[in-house]
């Protein structure tokens, strides 16, 4: 294992770098130590420029919420910085040239903003007027921050050599929260999870590079979901991983 960068902390020694949650002032939150220093240091800068990023990803239409809209855009701020966190880190050591057979990173943001604006990115499932506060407040913050994601990825994938064998995996899908279908919604409904994956809601595993068998043909006007082909399922993912490394 190269390394780490997840929401979960622990007390095992792993061979490269692993980070969960951190906490200014408490030490060994970081392995190996020596980096620790340099992990907080981009925590640190992250965090001074947080606002800075939202309005580039966002827009600065947070800056007027008020209430329970308010008060849901403050709860995904952490999956903000931590995604920053994260992708910045890598960066740092990806830039100072450190390999390893394999690097593996997390970010949870797309689930955060997923389960607190679903309504918004879906009004038609949600039984919401295009034109309400909840869509215009919140309507284009999923596909912001997904296309953030695709662009830090990007990003990312630039700095490894173009034989990379790359995944990208979701554990769960998301889609409106089957108790809130036709239901007229309360701003209580609203502020509180919209989107949910309580029935199991498939997640995706994309995969491409050596050692991963080509798929079918793009159909010449690109792909839709419904013709996207099912080729596995998630738990392909484990046993393709090992079988590329030969363990």
């Amino acid at each position: 294992l190269g390394w780490m960068l997840a929401q979960t902390n622990t007390t095992k020694k792993v061979n490269g770098l692993q980070k969960g949650g951190l906490v200014a002032g408490v030490g060994a939150q970081v392995w190996p130590p020596e980096r620790e220093e340099r992990v907080f240091e981009l925590l640190g800068e992250t965090e001074a420029h947080l606002l800075e990023h939202q309005k580039a990803v966002f827009g600065d239409f947070f800056e007027s919420l008020t209430g329970g809209a308010f008060g849901r855009w403050k709860q995904c701020e952490w999956a903000f910085r931590a995604d920053c966190t994260y992708v910045r880190v890598l960066e740092d050591r990806l830039d100072a040239g450190e390999r390893t057979d394999l690097t593996a990173l997390y970010l949870g943001g797309t689930d955060v903003v997923g389960h607190r604006f679903w309504a918004a990115h879906d009004p038609h499932a949600a039984g919401l007027a295009q034109d309400c506060e909840e869509v215009r407040n919140f309507g284009h913050v999923i596909e912001d921050y997904y296309a953030w994601t695709d662009r830090a990825l990007g990003r990312i994938l630039a700095r490894f050599p173009a034989e990379t064998t790359v995944f990208v995996v979701s554990d769960h899908g998301m889609t409106l929260h089957p108790n809130l279908r036709g239901k007229v919604l309360t701003q209580e409904d609203l502020d509180g999870f919209t989107g949910h994956h309580v029935k199991r809601e498939p997640g995706i595993f994309l995969a491409a590079g050596p050692g991963i068998a080509s798929a079918t043909p793009a159909p010449a006007g690109g792909w839709t979901p419904e013709a996207v082909p099912t080729l596995g399922a998630l738990y392909d993912f484990c046993p393709t991983l090992l079988a590329l490394l030969a363990l």
